[in-house]
């Protein structure tokens, strides 16, 4: 069977996209009035007019005009003095003009439109004698009076004045309330892993000009990071409009646009080894360590220009970015290397006043040549990460009158393959230190990923029915994935098999059926009905949300190349249409009051439901009959020398994995987050406002991935008594206590069953409560600050049919973090010099410790040894500054940047044993060792020209 190549997106599922865009697009032509309101990442504007006597103003002519939009809007206030303007750009610099004759002409400047948000304008015209113009220059009010989402809007005026790793995640902890767990200290780390945490987990949503970029655990964080106009973070209160499956929180790119000039800047970034310090202390100098993680070259290009092919009607924009960075890993003294080359094109087009057309593209590649090295991860067991993913969109926006609509198709592919060390061979692992060498810790695979989606919402703007006014919308998501994957184990003679170690000596051999071909696939369609009820100052959310799933493979069989075909076999796999379906309905609903008769304080609470979308690989993995199958056998090392595995060099079955003998439970539930917030929000003038925050979470339905063995029931399991070690690993000393494990009958011994159900009683839970304030750039300086408490405790999601993985399986949840605060600002001094600043300090990480008990029938197996949240990383404290000097030209502006990042220099472990983020350390020599710090204190240099 041929193995996988790197497709190509063209086929049924990508002809389907574009026909659900079509057919949508011809729904809207034909005269059905769309969408008021937010849509996509388009921003919103409701004004009032009345005169001087309070009285409201029908018939007032109201114009919009600002650079980021093309040309001006108008329309005409109703009889309630009302209008509004839906899918505005988001940008600054908005100016209404107000005009009825016999009175004043008012001008509103300086307003901000943010994507996702509505901003509200009241004016008051007077009676004028003569013709007379009023202009009102003030900051737009930074409190929505309509939504109760909670989040932070990051504009570009925070994304280029303050001292970043220039990633993704970068702009995520700038929201008050979300920790990030590993900083990327001057931008020293090409990986930019999914390592934020809000309200009791790590799932959040990256989408591009509003199009998800989430394919299983890869999305679009590969960005250049100067080509987007804001960034939009979200954490509560999502109406039935947001998909945010799952719940957790999302994260909104807005890509640039262009505008009527030629405009852009081109930046540099660079580090050298001579500009990083030294944060080893005797702590680690006594842990062996005499080098610690940091960056001994970097550098970081980007270009970014855009304009106008025709002003007024037609705007493109176009990004590019090189980076590339080298940087020392603990304990290893070879350097590992990290490439990134993200690039971007926008295209707008202004068909008419009322409707626009948006093209755009991305692809990004990334290299990783030593992916995962560690001090417990030797070079010749990293591997070698050589992707590319990209995302094409095409979307139409209109207004009819008060009335929007937005319809999209986007598709976005993901290549990667990761690929062995050159001379590595059959991975082999301690059980005892942790340690992986040899050969690949990991499967090495292709992975080719593809997601396709067409989404439109339809809705109109009800003035008054009902003794209220109704912004209806109805809206559709049709979405399908492809997941295919090439998995070998090991590489050379002795491939597809694991070797397993006990302090250096033989103890098993895992044998693998690789290599192996999965391809899988999901389709997905999603409708809702939003309304958004206004009344006085109450406004209310209501909505409903439908959400349907389907799992499915196609025919497949077995590819060449099985070393142990004849253990085995081979397989020839029928298609197979309905693997597991789902379909949810979720709730949402919201309340937003407004204390003063200005909107200027406002409270508001919401309730919703967010069920899980289905991951195309995540189920039928578990079944798949050609799945990656093991064994593993008492090994008794490598007796005839030939540095190979011959069968006779193994024993007994210990246990096994044959995904075709698996279950689903026919009753699977899709795991959903029920999540309930309220919020009090001031606006204090000034371009300020205060937030504070607070969000109950709970995670439900939880589904156990490795499943319950069915063939084996609790009772097969005996108690036994044994002597934990304790953290020094070492018996007979005072850390020593009495553990009970339990030991299967031999009657069970290699019996496997699985079958993948909901677990009952598994959840998580948060309390998370979170205050900021943030002040928009006005009189030369601006700042977002907030402070975080959470806590997040959980029942773990295990096996309740096994007694072991039950111990210690209550309590603090492995991103249980309790503190947190943020400072982000600058200040524009005289002579064209900008000093700014970022500061993040969060209580640490809390980790396991694992006990790894041999000796029993069933193998070895690993234990918490103690209660959940007994160990904790290091608390993190972070700060950077910059000093920013400009220098004017006629063609445009020089910047000179100098930055110090981590200035404090700590040296806060962020990973112990041979772990990760939560995953439990084994008990003894190289339990609490730690395995990655903070890298130091870094200075990086910079230039950017603006033009």
């Amino acid at each position: 069977m041929q193995q996988l190549t790197h497709r190509r997106l063209i086929g049924p599922s990508s002809s389907l996209a574009w026909l659900a865009l079509a057919a949508g697009l011809g729904l809207a032509v034909s005269g059905i009035e769309a969408a008021a309101g937010q849509a996509g990442i388009q921003g919103e504007i409701i004004g009032h007019v009345s005169d001087a006597t309070g009285a409201v103003m029908p018939g007032v002519s109201v114009t919009l005009s600002g650079a980021a939009m093309m040309g001006a809007q108008e329309t005409v206030s109703d009889d309630a003095g009302g209008y509004r303007f839906g899918g505005v750009p988001p940008g600054a610099g908005y100016v209404l003009r107000h005009e009825l004759a016999g009175f004043t002409t008012v001008v509103r400047e300086g307003i901000v439109v943010t994507a996702r948000a509505t901003t509200t304008v009241a004016v008051t015209l007077g009676v004028a004698a003569v013709a007379e113009t009023i202009t009102v220059s003030g900051a737009a009010p930074l409190v929505d009076t309509t939504s109760a989402r909670q989040g932070a809007s990051i504009t570009k005026d925070l994304l280029e004045l303050i001292p970043t790793g220039r990633d993704p995640y970068a702009i995520l902890a700038m929201a008050p309330g979300i920790v990030r767990v590993t900083p990327n200290v001057g931008g020293s780390g090409a990986d930019q892993l999914q390592n934020t945490v809000y309200a009791g987990t790590t799932a959040r949503r990256m989408n591009i000009a509003g199009a998800e970029t989430a394919v299983r655990f890869w999305d679009g964080r590969y960005m250049n990071f100067d080509a987007y106009e804001e960034v939009v973070v979200e954490t509560a209160g999502a109406g039935a409009d947001i998909r945010r499956p799952g719940g957790g929180y999302s994260m909104e790119l807005v890509p640039r646009s262009g505008g009527n000039r030629l405009q852009g800047n081109i930046s540099f970034f660079g580090i050298d080894k001579a500009m990083t310090a030294s944060n080893i202390d005797d702590r680690l100098r006594a842990d062996g360590v005499s080098e610690g993680g940091n960056t001994d070259s970097l550098h970081d290009v980007s270009v970014n220009i855009g304009g106008p092919f025709v002003k007024d009607r037609l705007w493109w924009f176009a990004s590019a970015r090189h980076f590339r960075t080298f940087r020392h890993v603990l304990g290893i003294p070879q350097l590992e290397e990290g490439v990134l080359i993200p690039t971007v094109m926008n295209v707008t087009a202004q068909l008419n006043p009322q409707h626009r057309l948006q093209g755009f593209w991305s692809w990004s590649a990334k290299r990783s040549p030593q992916r995962d090295m560690s001090r417990f991860i030797a070079p010749e067991a990293s591997y070698n990460q050589d992707s590319t993913d990209q995302l094409k969109q095409i979307k139409w926006l209109g207004a009819f009158g008060d009335n929007f609509v937005e319809l999209q198709g986007f598709m976005y592919d993901t290549w990667w393959p990761s690929y062995p060390q050159a001379g590595s061979g059959a991975p082999m692992k301690d059980l005892a230190t942790g340690l992986s060498f040899h050969g690949q810790y990991n499967d090495f695979t292709k992975r080719d990923f593809d997601r396709y989606q067409s989404s439109g919402s339809l809705s109109r703007h009800v003035a008054d029915w009902l003794g209220a006014s109704h912004d209806l919308k109805l809206g559709f998501d049709w979405q399908t994935h492809r997941y295919d994957e090439d998995i070998e184990v090991g590489q050379g003679s002795d491939s597809q098999v694991r070797y397993e170690l006990r302090n250096g000596a033989p103890a098993f051999a895992v044998l693998y059926n690789s290599p192996v071909t999965l391809n899988r696939n999901s389709d997905g369609l999603s409708l809702y009905l939003q309304d958004r009820i206004n009344l006085a100052r109450l406004t209310v959310g209501a909505g409903l949300r439908w959400d349907y799933y389907n799992a499915w493979w196609p025919a497949q069989g077995s590819p060449d190349g099985n070393r142990f075909e004849a253990i085995f076999g081979r397989l020839d796999i029928a298609k197979n249409g309905k693997v597991l379906t789902w379909q949810n309905v979720a709730p949402r609903f919201s309340a937003v009051y407004r204390l003063t008769a200005d909107g200027s304080t406002v409270v508001n609470a919401a309730y919703g439901r967010f069920p899980g979308e289905m991951d195309p690989s995540l189920h039928t993995d578990f079944i798949h009959p050609s799945g990656l199958r093991w064994q593993r056998h008492v090994w008794y090392g490598d007796e005839n020398g030939n540095d190979v595995l011959d069968l006779a060099e193994i024993g007994s079955l210990v246990n096994q994995f044959v995904p075709r003998d698996n279950r689903l439970d026919p009753d699977l539930e899709n795991p959903t987050t029920e999540e309930v917030s309220a919020s009090l929000n001031r606006d204090l003038g000034g371009s300020m406002a205060l937030k504070v925050n607070y969000v109950y979470a709970r995670y439900l339905e939880t589904i156990n991935l490795v499943g319950i063995n069915a063939a084996v029931p609790s009772s097969a399991y005996r108690p036994m008594e044994i002597t934990d070690p304790g953290p020094d690993g070492v018996r007979s000393t005072g850390d020593d206590r009495p553990l009970t494990v339990y030991n299967l009958d031999a009657a069970y011994v290699g019996k496997a069953s699985f079958l993948r159900t909901n677990l009952p009683g598994a959840q998580r839970k948060a309390h998370s409560f979170n205050v900021q304030l943030q002040k928009r750039l006005s009189n030369n300086w601006q700042f977002l600050v907030g402070y975080g408490f959470s806590r997040t405790s959980e029942t773990a999601n295990v096996d309740f049919t096994n007694p072991n993985a039950l111990i210690n399986a209550e309590g603090r949840a492995d991103i249980d973090t309790p503190h947190s605060f943020s400072l982000t600002g600058s200040y524009q001094l005289p002579h064209d010099v900008v000093l700014s600043a970022n500061w993040n300090l969060r209580s640490g990480m809390p980790y396991d410790r694992v006990l790894q008990v041999f000796g029993l029938r069933q193998g070895s197996i690993s234990v918490r040894a103690d209660p959940l949240g007994t160990y904790r990383h290091d608390s993190m404290n972070m700060l950077d500054f910059r000093v920013e000097k400009g220098f004017r030209a006629a063609t445009g502006r020089l910047a000179l940047l100098v930055e110090v990042f981590n200035t404090l220099n700590t040296n806060a472990s962020m990973d112990v044993g041979v772990g990760g983020l939560g995953r439990g350390t084994v008990t003894g020599g190289n339990f609490g060792k730690v395995a990655i710090v903070a890298p130091p204190r870094t200075l990086r240099l910079g230039a950017r020209f603006t033009f």
